[in-house]
């Protein structure tokens, strides 16, 4: 059993949903945080978070990819 934070859970769904699409810091934003100021740096935690406990390597992606300019 793997435990996330409910924003965390939140975009590794979103992101689930939307595999194979890149999905930006704008639009996950707006999906999850609904209308609330956030930094990107809220969704870069997440991720980070999201890694951590699935063990993904940034370096070496098994899971979330970052995409330059794009998101994940």
């Amino acid at each position: 059993e793997l435990k996330l934070r409910d924003k965390d859970f939140d975009v590794l769904q979103f992101l689930i949903e939307n595999v194979g699409h890149p999905c930006s810091h704008e639009k996950i934003i707006e999906t999850i945080w609904d209308g609330t100021f956030v930094e990107n740096a809220s969704v870069d935690k997440s991720i980070a978070n999201i890694r951590k406990v699935l063990g993904d390597d940034v370096r070496n992606p098994s899971y979330i990819k970052t995409i330059r300019s794009k998101g994940y």
